[in-house]
C-alpha cells in the first residue's frame, strides 16, 4: 500500500507517547556533536512514500550541517542550515548525483527537531519533520 510510512521501531515507540510539541520563539543557541535524528520526509517524484531517514547533525551556535547515514534514492546528500532567533532557518542540501534543494524550517525548541519544506532543483516539492532519535 503506497499510503503507509515504514519507520524504524524505536521512532514509532518515541512518539506513541503522544507528547505535546510546541514551536519555539527566540530559541537559544545549542550545540550538538553528531547527534542523530530521524528525518521523517516526504519528496515529491523522489521517493515513492513518505520515509524515514537517520541523520547525524553537528551543531555550534545556531548553524550546523546535517549528514544523511543512508543514501536517498541512491545518493550520499548533506545538508546546512542557520537558525535566526526567532527559530527559523533557511536549509539547502546537496546529493551526489547533482541534485540540490532548498526550504525553510522552524525548530521545536533546542535538542527537539523541526518541521520544513521546500523544493528540489527540479521543482519537486519536499516536507519533512525532524526529531531526536532516542539514546540507546
Amino acid at each position: 500500500d503506497v499510503n503507509v510510512l515504514q519507520v524504524p521501531s524505536d521512532y514509532r515507540a518515541a512518539y506513541e507517547s503522544g507528547a505535546k510539541v510546541l514551536v519555539a520563539s527566540n530559541v537559544p543557541a545549542v550545540e550538538t556533536k553528531g547527534q542523530h535524528f530521524f528525518l521523517n520526509m516526504s519528496w515529491n517524484n523522489v521517493l515513492a512514500r513518505r520515509s524515514v531517514f537517520t541523520v547525524s547533525i553537528i551543531q555550534n551556535g545556531s548553524s550546523g550541517t546535517l549528514k544523511f547515514l543512508e543514501p536517498i534514492n541512491g545518493a550520499n546528500c548533506i545538508g546546512k542550515y542557520d537558525f535566526s532567533k526567532n527559530g527559523r532557518s533557511d536549509w539547502e542540501i546537496s546529493c551526489g548525483d547533482g541534485v540540490k534543494a532548498q526550504g525553510s524550517m522552524i525548530t521545536k525548541g533546542p535538542g527537539k527537531g523541526s518541521n520544513g519544506s521546500g523544493f528540489d532543483n527540479k521543482r519537486n516539492k519536499i516536507t519533512f519533520e525532524l526529531a531526536p532519535a532516542p539514546v540507546s
